[in-house]
């Protein structure tokens, strides 16, 4: 009966030590993947906070963008006002002069007549829901007079200096961009 002990006590030593050593294998296994899995933790961390700041700069970038276009949006409708108050200003003194119902030069008239309808039609079409086709062409028998031709100066000053404006704030912006780039 003693061999019987000793041979089941052997073999329950041997099957300690078998499952200690499996269990130790298996414990390095578990180690081993918890160093891959913390790893690659710390890249994602790395890249999500990459991406956020990314994300973060894009968001100023674009927050920034819109305060300059809609300041240049403000400016632009204060000019497109105050030409309206010239154009009403201008057309209350031009009806107590004598001289102007008289007609510009044709040759003078018809050039400046066929830029404004020109430019129209260009400008027409890139807004293709407003064209009409019958409307883009200069018309013969138009006489334009000088009251006509001085009430059409301001309105393209005022367009002129309303393109300056969106012009000067891309070019803002731009600047702006590229000193945040630059750091």
């Amino acid at each position: 009966m003693k061999k019987w002990v000793i041979a089941f006590a052997l073999f329950l030593v041997a099957g300690v030590i078998f499952a200690g050593w499996q269990g130790i294998k298996k414990i390095d296994r578990l180690n081993e993947r918890v160093g891959i899995l913390t790893a690659e933790n710390q890249q994602l961390s790395l890249d999500v906070d990459k991406k956020s700041a990314l994300i973060s700069e894009q968001s100023l970038s674009f927050h920034r963008a819109n305060q300059i276009a809609g300041d240049a949006y403000r400016r632009g409708i204060i000019q497109r006002a105050a030409a309206e108050e010239r154009k009403i200003e201008y057309k209350t003194l031009l009806k107590n002069e004598p001289t102007c119902d008289l007609p510009v030069p044709k040759y003078l008239a018809d050039r400046v007549l066929d830029n404004a309808y020109r430019i129209r039609a260009n400008a027409m079409r890139s807004h293709s829901e407003n064209t009409h086709p019958a409307s883009t062409t200069a018309s013969t028998g138009r006489v334009l007079t000088y009251c006509d031709l001085a009430l059409m100066v301001d309105p393209l000053l005022a367009a002129l200096e309303t393109a300056n404006i969106q012009l000067s704030a891309i070019e803002q912006f731009d600047e702006e961009r590229n000193r945040e780039k630059a750091h």
